[in-house]
């Protein structure tokens, strides 16, 4: 059995190695057979509970050298996330392990199995989808078209076949059985309708007339944490804003953009910083949309706090207002805090934020013509069902607002603007990111970066201004901005009916 703990550690390495700062895409499609081949090698004389910790040992193997930059936060909460993602892959694959025994084809138990546990990782209480295996097919832009239509999982399904296709020949070629070349030909067969699809998709999108060009420029002023959240420091604050600002309005954009709570306190209650970015604006007689923290008393008096974003016209009044609807765990809230206090030990956080009522797209009239942006604040651009969301309620562009200065030059902003292309994909959008200090840059519909704000070679922990002009098209919605989740749905009720299928056939 050692081979098998083995092969999973080798497998959980090799999953990291496949997202940045490795980027070894190319080894996506055999990441897993070394595990895989020596489960399936083994099939019948495994226990399931070798199956369990094995699946353990590879996802924490995974988990804990791909997200350890959380540690840059709460080391307790690294392990906890990890432990929590690691343990619905366990029960996943000791499923899928279980199908094989009762005879359900390898290809088709791992397969679906994979898919129920992104399934879970996505949409399970809040969710933490950031290894998706499709994000690691990033730069392969024409074969990550199809996610318009099934989201990332549908690029998650086709590496996931290969490596069970490939490991299934390895086990046979082992026990010296007959070699099943159908599994591998079909993945490849799929590989190649990606391709055709994703060519023709790019080509349908180059040839489309945009309504109008607009010019904007977002504002990365690289304040690190310490100082940002130093109340002694605000005016050093909101000093290096304006004097970019100031820089970046001799160029005459349309709008200006802030990342996440750029903006030092609580904006409306109009203290030092409302009153700089009032006369700010008015000043340079050019729109801003920033990140900022707010508070309101509910109607049975409870004081809520919000991360949000709001639009500034030129006359010093908001005139769009964004509340986050999906807070950070350990972040921005402590779940089941209130029952179980222990957990506020995992965070260094001492409140708890409020989620937003929906999604809420924030109108600008450039020119002759009003565009609506649709804002995702943080981490929110991780969740495809909020970029779905901005899209139908009307949005012409999404904009991620961010701070990924919590994490330095680690992996982290580098894998956060891998995921965030997906979501231009699925939903026909240009995106914009805007950050504090991470990667701050402008991705078109189809996934192509046009833009990425640079300094002396270096995208993170710089400061500078990205300048951009973004066409933007008649509103579309795709098929995945329409019907969701549906791929992953299909593959829940698959992985279903085969287990139902075999406790009935036992």
């Amino acid at each position: 059995m050692i081979y098998l703990y083995i092969n999973a550690i080798i497998s959980g390495f090799l999953l990291t190695s496949l997202f940045p700062k490795y980027d070894f895409w190319f080894l996506s499609v055999i990441a897993l057979v070394p595990y895989f081949a020596t489960l399936i090698y083994k099939n019948n004389k495994l226990k399931l509970y070798h199956v369990f910790l094995s699946a353990l040992l590879l996802g924490l193997t995974w988990n804990l050298s791909s997200i350890w930059w959380m540690n840059y936060v709460s080391p307790l909460a690294t392990l906890a996330l990890s432990l929590f993602v690691t343990i619905l892959l366990a029960i996943s694959i000791t499923i899928g392990c279980r199908l094989t025994i009762k005879g359900v084809p390898y290809w088709l138990s791992f397969t679906a199995a994979w898919m129920v546990y992104e399934t879970l990782s996505t949409y399970f209480l809040t969710g933490f989808p950031w290894l998706l295996l499709g994000y690691s097919w990033r730069k392969l832009v024409v074969m990550i078209q199809i996610s318009d239509l099934a989201g990332p999982y549908a690029v998650s399904f086709l590496i996931i076949f290969f490596n069970t296709a490939v490991a299934q020949i390895m086990s046979a070629k082992l026990k010296r059985e007959k070699v099943n070349f159908s599994p591998l030909a079909a993945a490849f067969f799929l590989a190649v309708l990606y391709c055709i699809y994703g060519t023709i998709a790019i080509r349908k999108l180059k040839n489309e007339t945009y309504v109008e060009k607009i010019n904007i420029a977002c504002i990365q002023a690289y304040i690190p944490s310490l100082v940002k959240h130093d109340p002694n420091r605000n005016v050093d604050i909101l000093k290096t804003y304006s004097e970019l600002t100031i820089k970046a309005s001799k160029k005459k954009p349309d709008l200006i953009i802030w990342p996440e709570t750029a903006l030092p306190g609580y904006y409306f209650d109009k203290r030092i910083t409302y009153k700089v970015v009032t006369n700010l604006v008015k000043y340079v007689d050019i729109p801003l949309m920033t990140g900022l923290c707010r508070r309101d008393i509910s109607a049975d008096y409870y004081l809520n706090y919000y991360n949000s974003v709001g639009l500034i016209e030129p006359a010093g009044n908001v005139i769009g207002l964004y509340d986050k609807m999906h807070l950070v765990m350990f972040g921005e809230y402590v779940p089941y805090g209130e029952y179980l206090p222990f957990l506020k030990l995992l965070t260094p956080i001492d409140g708890s934020f409020s989620c937003g009522s929906g999604a809420r797209t924030l109108a600008l009239t450039i020119k002759t013509n009003t565009f609506e942006f649709g804002p995702l604040i943080c981490f929110e651009d991780v969740f495809g069902y909020l970029a779905r969301e901005m899209a139908r309620a009307g949005a012409d562009i999404l904009v991620n607002l961010t701070n990924d200065g919590w994490f330095r030059d680690s992996p982290q902003p580098y894998q956060h603007a891998y995921i965030s292309a997906f979501r231009a994909i699925e939903t026909r959008r240009p995106l914009i990111r805007s950050t504090n200090s991470g990667i701050t840059t402008y991705i078109n519909r189809y996934g192509k970066t046009v833009a990425l704000l640079k300094k002396n070679g270096k995208s993170v922990d710089v400061s500078g201004i990205m300048y951009i002009e973004i066409p933007v098209y008649n509103r579309k919605n795709t098929l995945y901005t329409k019907f969701g989740d549906w791929f992953l749905t299909g593959w829940c009720i698959i992985a279903g009916i085969l287990v139902i299928g075999t406790i009935r056939k036992q």
